[in-house]
């Protein structure tokens, strides 16, 4: 194992030691991703103490999260002695000098990098060795390598990084490159002025980020098309829709600057649409965080309507739309799948090509570019196997992959990628900031934990069906064993505790072979899973108060009917089993579960009264309203349908 040797120009003092500091010494904290690598002073303990805090938190990561209480009391007059067995427990072989220790986490943190993107590198290598070959000049390395001033093979080679610098002048990359900004983040208002070159290294996204999707409606008539379900790409039928329809105030105490706040209504049972002119509709789609949605008619249009104050719904424009418009960037595609997060929107096509739109402050649009929005569908920047699925959280994606890979990006909050960290650094003493994925990144890991603590990575995880809430996500594998990870508040995530996870982490309560999982729907801070069986279990809370599941319980409602599929808002459910709708949800509701405007909300499960009879294939609920598509097939169901309250625009 080969950590590097570190060469040295110049001098500082640290203790009563004088130590060579040079800019190689920078420079590697600079290609691992430490913003604030220039401004390092070996001269200042507190320096010294957050790069090592840095390096334990975002790379090396010896401890768990608890365990780093003392690691992370930077000011402790005891942090000497915690930092002295922090290099014991790594197994540092050097004891005597402290800035001698840190080279050594510094070359651990590498070599780890290195590890865990072998591949990646080994591309990268060859790909620069070739072009020495070719042109016999010294080599200009541009890659998607976080450590792009570094050549790693099969042992981690430090060399000197003026053979290998990035700073070639390119007018052309030069010209749509921000300036170097720091970021940091507000859960409310995220600023979208950040570090493009840091990022870019973070995240592994092409450095030429700017050009990533520059191929967004090219041919793709070469690229085969998916196998179709049985039944094909969902069964048409006729949209119906309940809730609030005020876009713009769902989920806000007050309106946006220059919103009207009266503009729509909320629909207290189902209606029909009466601007789709009689169009029926195969795909519905939004989500718990989201105030607009997706539908697919029969004929392959793809239509949005509802909030789009950051382009979500990917028209070209960042004007509300309150009858379904259709996605003109994706004529020509046959989309089969959406999926909507609090300010962006993603679309799957029959080709397993994934178009992104809306807010990409945080990533979440994964197109690998720093634009803070993207206003018309834009092919997300990923290229490997097809794309089969695809999930929103509030403010990351998730995609999933023929093969059963997921891949995550957007805001790494919670842990909510999966990725085993939840992103944060230090920008100064007392603020922290977030990295974020702009490009999507697989999950490589999925743990077992035992009661005792004791964590076991488990082998050939194919993952079939996943769900996301606002900052967390479960997910099925074939052999329906169900994970779960990211904010672990009320129980949300199922393990009978509050941690966050920051990997996939087994769900032991729902393990086969008597146990196992067939399908999985999630709320904002609850999850619903429907086992092998055909029963449901929840886990987390839907009411704002009271007691919370904090691990899978039956919902013993529910028991006898044959689940078909589930919508999960905010606080709201809304299940389509037989011939019935089922609904329940705390007050207060805009109308999304249907009962009428003289029983609003329910807290336990209650048919809705105003589908009786009616067979629904397709329900999805967003923040306070919800879309479901209705069977229309014989002239029974026609008539009931058309008995329904008609919503026009």
């Amino acid at each position: 194992m080969v950590y590097g040797i570190f060469m040295f120009t110049g001098f500082a003092k640290y203790g009563t030691s004088v130590v060579s500091i040079s800019d190689m010494f920078k420079r590697r904290l600079q290609a691992l991703g430490y913003l604030e690598w220039d401004k390092v002073n070996i001269n200042d303990p507190q320096h010294f103490r957050k790069v090592t805090l840095w390096l334990e938190e975002q790379k090396i990561r010896q401890y768990s999260i608890q365990d780093r209480k003392e690691l992370r009391d930077i000011k402790s007059e005891s942090w000497p002695k915690t930092f002295a067995k922090y290099c014991e427990d790594v197994k540092c072989p050097i004891s005597s000098n402290n800035l001698d220790q840190l080279e050594w986490l510094i070359g651990r943190a590498i070599w780890l990098e290195a590890e865990n993107n072998t591949e990646q590198y080994s591309k990268n290598v060859k790909e620069m060795k070739l072009k020495m070959k070719q042109e016999a000049l010294v080599p200009h390395l541009k890659s998607t390598n976080p450590l792009d001033n570094l050549d790693s093979c099969s042992k981690l080679e430090i060399r000197d990084s003026a053979d290998m610098s990035t700073k070639r002048k390119n007018p052309a990359t030069k010209k749509g490159r921000a300036k170097s900004r720091k970021v940091e983040y507000d859960e409310e208002d995220i600023s979208s002025e950040h570090d493009s070159d840091v990022d870019d290294a973070e995240t592994g996204s092409n450095a030429d980020g700017e050009d990533a999707a520059e191929d967004d409606l090219a041919d793709v008539s070469n690229i085969p098309e998916l196998p179709p379900p049985e039944g094909g790409w969902g069964k048409p039928g006729t949209l119906l829709m309940c809730g609030l329809t005020n876009w713009d105030m769902a989920g806000r105490k007050a309106p946006p600057k220059g919103v009207k706040v009266n503009v729509g209504r909320s629909l207290w049972t189902p209606h029909t649409f009466k601007n789709l002119n009689g169009a029926r509709v195969r795909l519905v789609a939004s989500g718990p965080a989201a105030s607009h949605s997706i539908i697919v008619t029969e004929d392959n249009r793809c239509l949005a309507f509802g909030r789009n104050d950051k382009g979500q719904l990917g028209v070209g424009d960042t004007k509300r739309r309150d009858e379904p418009t259709e996605v003109t960037a994706l004529k020509g595609h046959t989309v089969i799948g959406a999926s909507c997060g609090r300010n962006h929107t993603l679309f799957l096509t029959s080709r397993g090509i994934v178009f992104a739109a809306g807010d990409n402050k945080l990533g979440q649009c994964g197109v690998g570019k720093s634009d803070a929005c993207i206003v018309s569908a834009t092919k997300v920047k990923y290229s490997g196997p097809p794309i089969v699925k695809v999930g929103c959280g509030a403010d990351f994606s998730m995609i999933l992959d023929i093969k059963g890979g997921l891949h995550s990006f957007g805001s790494p909050e919670y842990g909510a990628l999966g990725h085993n960290t939840d992103g944060k650094y230090f920008i100064t003493n007392t603020k922290m900031a977030f990295h974020f994925e702009k490009v999507p990144k697989r999950i490589v890991l999925y743990i077992e934990r035992a009661k005792d603590g004791h964590v076991t990575p488990l082998d050939r995880v194919e993952i079939t069906d996943f769900s996301c809430g606002h900052y967390h996500t479960v997910a099925i594998d074939s052999k329906n064993r169900a994970f779960s990870w990211g904010f672990g508040g009320i129980g949300r995530l199922g393990h009978n505790e509050q941690r966050d996870e920051l990997v996939p982490r087994l769900i032991k309560f729902l393990e086969p072979p008597t146990r196992g999982v067939r399908a999985i729907y999630c709320g904002s801070t609850y999850s619903i899973a429907i086992n092998v069986h055909g029963s449901a279990l929840m886990f987390g809370q839907t009411k704002r108060t009271g007691e919370a599941n904090m691990y899978p319980k039956p919902i013993q409602d529910l028991s006898g009917w044959e689940i078909r599929c589930v919508g999960c808002s905010q606080t709201s459910v809304v299940v389509a089993a037989d011939d019935s709708v089922i609904a329940w949800g705390a007050s207060p509701t805009f109308g999304e579960l249907g009962f009428g405007e003289m029983r609003k909300s329910s807290t336990t499960p209650m048919e809705v009264k105003a589908l009786e009879g009616l067979y629904i294939t397709a329900v999805t609920c967003g923040l306070s309203h919800t879309l479901m598509i209705c069977r229309d097939e014989s002239e029974e169901e026609k008539t009931k349908i058309n008995k329904l309250q008609v919503y026009s625009v």
